[in-house]
């Protein structure tokens, strides 16, 4: 393109580096195996690449160091795991199950779920009343029965407020509630209405 530069950029060739040694490759392939972190790969790398005599002898040093802490790293994985599972055990799920003795369903709402997630209600005339805790706008569908397509959705609520829906008829079945808004289900914004015959 015409370019023309003021001041030439030095270059020098460089001379050829060393090969490296056949075992780099023999431990490149353990580690990979072995599935051992970046930071791991470069210690054992820097040590088997070394040429001096002590080379040998760090490393197996550092393999030995590295087999100790990979033993301690998965009982502190297994210690974490397990402590998850008894967690989950004793918190019981974290489901609420409520009952509703009146026509008005009181439902609230956040990024990460609504509460109660199941809610029994008798069938008839009912309307929705639903309080917005998180931080996003959202809004709740009533969505199933036998044709599966929504029975009810509310208007949009914002942080902080509330917002109650017009009385709808709602015939007795099984029904999801959900955040119809962004992916709000996927996270966890959604839950069961389960409407009884009288």
């Amino acid at each position: 393109y015409g370019l023309e530069f003021a001041t030439p950029i030095p270059w020098l060739p460089q001379p050829p580096t060393k090969a490296a040694r056949p075992s780099a490759a023999v431990a490149l392939a353990r580690i990979f195996a072995t599935r051992l972190m970046r930071a791991q790969m470069i210690r054992i790398m820097a040590d088997r690449m070394l040429t001096h005599p002590t080379g040998q002898i760090a490393h197996r040093k550092a393999g030995r160091q590295m087999r100790m802490r990979a033993a301690a790293s998965a009982w502190r994985h297994r210690a974490v795991v397990l402590s998850l599972v008894l967690a989950g055990a004793l918190c019981g799920c974290s489901r609420t199950a409520v009952t509703v003795h009146s026509a008005l369903l009181r439902l609230r709402v956040g990024e990460y779920q609504i509460s109660p997630e199941s809610v029994r209600i008798d069938a008839g005339l009912i309307r929705i009343e639903l309080t917005d805790d998180g931080v996003l706008a959202h809004q709740v569908a009533v969505a199933g029965g036998r044709s599966g397509s929504f029975y009810e959705v509310t208007s949009t609520v914002f942080p902080g407020h509330t917002t109650l829906t017009e009385p709808f008829t709602i015939a007795p079945g099984q029904y999801r509630l959900y955040d119809p808004g962004a992916n709000y289900a996927d996270l966890g914004a959604y839950g069961t209405l389960t409407v009884l015959a009288r």
